[in-house]
């Protein structure tokens, strides 16, 4: 349940952009990433901002941290510093337009986060609660295979699938509690999580107790949820030292149940340590009084027998700490971890002998990380070391050249790492092992308001991984061409080609290696109106095996959104797909309910339909309703597995509430 993807703040302007401004954020994100699976993912987790928004004083803000906010180019960011070196702090948000290159919504973007001064009526009106309560109920129309099944294969629950949030923030307080049944299963396999963050005001800065979200340094000595990638965002290759944060999201794995605490040790250290389990699901395998278990499963569905009997089988215990030395412009970070695996004692049968492909996981893990900034550079970078099994380290650059240019360069080298890998760091692959790798990118103001993005990206497998019996090579380039006016329209073109090499489908035991092409043509605009939002994508994939012809796929789809009145907004989607094979298939982000995301694939050949409403009932109380349809061409039935449905079409209805305070 992992992708790779880059993170950016972004925000929308205008009158019908702020009504989906819980997903704008993300959207951003997954259009400008690497998406490559079906699998249901809530992306919460990648949000920069909490619903509990502190503003920092501009001027007061380190060199470092102000990059890490990734809210404006790195050469923007980078004139903003050099103002301040040459005029003293900045005095108001006037001055702030005497900056070559800020311009109005560039300013009002940076507001939302930074202040001129300490004390603003954002900061007077942020000390109240901020509380929150989200009820959502999503159901599928047709009946999947599942459901009909009389073995222990079928889904023991209803076609219902429900979600229950609700979460407070103030200053000194943070607390939280989400509650999920997938379609498929009984009230007996609720996913629940919660989580309470005290926030005293002495040098400990914060005390977190229940589930989070663990990110460190580049992510290579740890990093839970969704990890970072390649993406036209081509200066988002620096992660930010996120630490412990509440884990806010749906997914069922990907965080640490435990407690955490963030101490300030003086004006320039810092430390945060941390203990807790992950909960695993890997299948048990029964050999007479022996019970075995393998890989570790992601999915998060225990919707039958089947299902319900990997649920948990391991606990991964967690222990560590990272301490930082920070300055204006220098950053240095260590890492120390120790994590071991072993069966859940709540379900382990006691007189039989278990064993686990993970019973030598006891480990330690050290890590050195650095961040420092000198003129218009960043330099950037982690090593990870753990004994007997080697070195992994990652190391990157971010330049400004100029005005109007700004570069980005990193290499990567990850060791071959068997079991469960920890780190969720800048890759091609979903864990960070058996590669290594040389990114570039840059990113350019032409005339005309023209921006170029452009990134190559080349890396080397040594050992055998999934798919490939032998080394292998991958290199992936895109270019990207964008336009947009202040206000009212944008539109970009983009270009990504992918080589790679994988095992020929053949019935030899030893296979050989042949190289895989594929191409993705984009081309995307949007327009805005006062009360109305038009936006157009036409996309094309060609997909070519060596030797064999090339698969070809397209998507076409139109969006509007508009207002019906003061209290109504309606999003309507019309998209028609082709697609040869699973190969050439395409993917889009789709509008939908806050907190949901909906990235369908698009296979075969037919059409894709949604309609999404919001009704502001009271000031801060909302209802959305969304009904979306997928039509398919010239077959009676879609879908495989579990899921297949014998019907061409797939229908999906979801209603929520949602409350703000």
């Amino acid at each position: 349940m992992k992708l790779s993807l880059s993170l950016l703040l972004f925000i929308f302007c205008g009158h019908i952009q702020a009504q989906y401004a819980d997903n704008s954020e993300i959207e951003k994100i997954i259009e400008s990433g690497n998406v490559s699976t079906e699998q249901e993912i809530d992306y919460t987790e990648l949000q920069n901002k909490e619903t509990y928004n502190k503003k920092f004083n501009i001027n007061k803000i380190s060199v470092l941290d102000f990059h890490s906010s990734t809210l404006l180019s790195f050469g923007h960011l980078e004139q903003i510093i050099e103002h301040q070196k040459l005029y003293g702090p900045i005095k108001s948000k006037y001055e702030l337009q005497t900056i070559e290159g800020l311009d109005s919504n560039s300013i009002e973007l940076l507001l939302e986060t930074f202040d001129i001064n300490d004390f603003s009526l954002h900061t007077l009106i942020s000390q109240k609660h901020q509380k929150q309560f989200r009820l959502k109920h999503n159901y599928r129309l047709e009946k999947s295979l599942g459901f009909t099944l009389s073995d222990s294969n079928r889904f023991m629950g209803n076609r219902s699938k429900i979600a229950f949030l609700y979460q407070s923030e103030s200053i000194n307080l943070d607390y939280g509690i989400h509650i999920e049944k997938d379609a498929g299963e009984t009230a007996k396999m609720l996913f629940q999580s919660a989580y309470i963050m005290i926030k005293p005001k002495n040098k400990i800065q914060n005390i977190l107790l229940g589930d989070q979200q663990i990110n460190f340094a580049q992510g290579l000595c740890i990093g839970t949820g969704i990890a970072s990638g390649k993406s036209t965002l081509v200066m988002q290759v620096m992660k930010n030292n996120i630490g412990c944060k509440p884990y806010k999201s749906f997914n069922e794995t990907g965080f640490l149940r435990g407690a955490s605490m963030k101490a300030i040790l003086s004006p320039k250290f810092e430390t945060v340590l941390f203990t807790g389990i992950r909960q695993l699901d890997s299948k048990p395998k029964s050999d007479s009084n022996v019970i075995s278990f393998g890989s570790i499963l992601n999915t998060g569905y225990y919707r039958n027998e089947e299902e319900q009997k990997s649920r948990h089988q391991l606990y991964q215990y967690l222990n560590g700490c990272h301490t930082v030395f920070k300055t204006q412009n220098l950053e240095i970070g260590t890492t120390i971890i120790y994590h071991q695996i072993k069966t859940n004692p709540f379900k382990t049968d006691k007189s039989l002998n278990v064993t686990s492909e993970f019973d030598k996981e006891t480990r330690l893990k050290f890590g050195l990380d650095w961040k420092f900034h000198l003129k218009n550079n960043l330099v950037f970078g982690e090593v990870s070391r753990t004994p007997n099994l080697g070195t992994s380290m990652l190391a990157g650059l971010l330049s400004a050249i100029g005005k109007k240019t700004d570069l980005s360069i990193l290499y990567r080298y990850y060791t071959f790492t068997e079991g469960l890998n920890l780190s969720n760091g800048f890759g091609s692959s979903s864990s960070n092992s058996n590669e290594k790798g040389f990114y570039m990118g840059f990113c350019t103001l032409l005339p005309s308001k023209i921006t170029l993005s452009f990134y190559n990206d080349l890396c080397q497998f040594d050992q055998a991984k999934f798919r490939v019996d032998a080394k292998s090579y991958q290199s992936e380039q895109m270019i990207e061409l964008a336009y947009k006016t202040k206000q009212a329209f944008s539109i970009y073109a983009r270009i990504k080609q992918t080589e790679q090499e994988q095992n020929a489908n053949s019935e030899e035991r030893i296979h050989s290696i042949e190289k895989h092409h594929k191409t993705v043509i984009r081309l995307h605009s949007e327009i805005k109106f006062e009360k109305i939002k038009i936006r157009n994508r036409v996309e094309f994939i060609k997909y070519g095996i060596e030797n064999q012809s090339a698969r070809l796929g397209n998507l076409i789809y139109q969006d509007l959104q508009f207002s019906l009145g003061k209290k109504t907004n309606l999003t309507f989607r019309y998209s028609s797909f082709s697609s040869d094979d699973y190969n050439s298939r395409t993917f889009a982000y789709e509008n939908d309910v806050p907190g949901t995301f909906n990235i369908p694939a698009y296979i075969g050949k037919g059409t894709r339909s949604y309609i999404l409403i919001k009704h502001q009932i009271q000031k801060d109380l909302q209802i959305w309703i969304r009904f979306a349809r997928s039509s398919f061409a010239g077959v009676e039935s879609n879908g495989t597995g579990l899921n297949y449905i014998d019907k061409p079409h797939a229908s999906d209805l979801t209603f929520q509430l949602q409350w703000k305070l």
